[in-house]
């Protein structure tokens, strides 16, 4: 999705399409300093990943460990299938994302 440069003050903006037509809504994110202290094995390192959301700096993102949690793969899959991944590595990121999700908000475009 692409996002407009605009300042630290102002709301980004984000692209949405609906249906046929490119609609602009406006994007609120409130900031969570305690995510490093609940969160500790989460780091978000720019040249790891991109700077996503990553298991202890490694290059296995949270989206990662949710995508495979929402189709059905077992916490236990992934550890066997991740073996440097520790459970408590897998319980961060899904408690990572969760609060992510709630602390951001989106204007859609025709709603109120």
């Amino acid at each position: 999705m692409p996002e407009n440069n605009n300042s630290e003050n102002e709301t980004p903006l984000m692209h949405f399409m609906v249906g046929s037509k490119l609609e602009l809504t406006q994007k609120r994110q409130s900031v969570d300093t305690s995510s490093e202290r609940d969160f500790p094995r989460i780091t978000r390192i720019p040249g790891i990943m991109g700077g996503k959301p990553c298991i202890r700096g490694m290059r296995v993102t949270v989206g990662m460990i949710t995508g495979q949690l929402s189709v059905g793969t077992s916490i236990d899959e992934l550890l066997r299938h991740f073996t440097y991944l520790e459970k408590e590595d897998i319980l961060q990121a899904i408690g990572y994302a969760g609060a992510t999700a709630s602390s951001t908000e989106y204007d859609l475009a025709g709603s109120n």
